[in-house]
């Protein structure tokens, strides 16, 4: 399977987002490290993880919204 790692979650803070999204591929088998997670609650970061469909649906809602987001979609898993 595939994790994503602080690095990945770091470079999508970067960008000061309200919020960030992660899909967690089509069936849900990616991750998020216990690292990334760590950064996200020191950070105090508002992390969504969810299986990519319905990550695009969230991030597609808030930037409808007209919120701040950054999002990584992974779609292999």
């Amino acid at each position: 399977s595939h994790t994503i790692g602080k690095a990945e979650i770091e470079e999508l803070a970067k960008t000061k987002p309200e919020t960030i999204i992660v899909g967690i591929g089509t069936s849900g088998m990616a991750t998020v490290s216990p690292e990334a997670q760590l950064y996200r609650l020191e950070a105090k970061l508002n992390l969504i993880v969810l299986p990519s469909s319905e990550a695009v649906e969230k991030l597609n809602q808030l930037v409808d919204e007209g919120k701040r987001v950054a999002a990584l979609i992974h779609i292999t898993c």
